[in-house]
């Protein structure tokens, strides 16, 4: 499955394998794996807020996050993958 949209969003989805966090603009949405159980290899979704910060939804609302963090980099759906 791939979005219609064909912007950064395409980068996450394997279009480039060269896009990497730090490559992250305002705007884009970043994926993760592994952060619950899902049917598929993308399990949860952030957008990026700049200043390393994702907005994504948590158990408690949507909230903000620093995306640098152990837990973050380690689930990181990187583009290729």
């Amino acid at each position: 499955m791939k979005p219609p949209y064909r912007g950064r969003i395409d980068c996450a989805w394997g279009v480039s394998p060269d896009y990497c966090p730090a490559e992250a603009k305002p705007s884009d949405i970043i994926f993760f794996t592994g952060t619950y159980d899902s049917s598929g290899p993308v399990s949860h979704v952030g957008i990026n807020a700049g200043d390393n910060m994702i907005l994504h939804c948590a158990s408690g609302g949507v909230q903000y996050a620093q995306m640098g963090t152990k837990y973050w980099t380690e689930h990181f759906y990187p583009s290729g993958a």
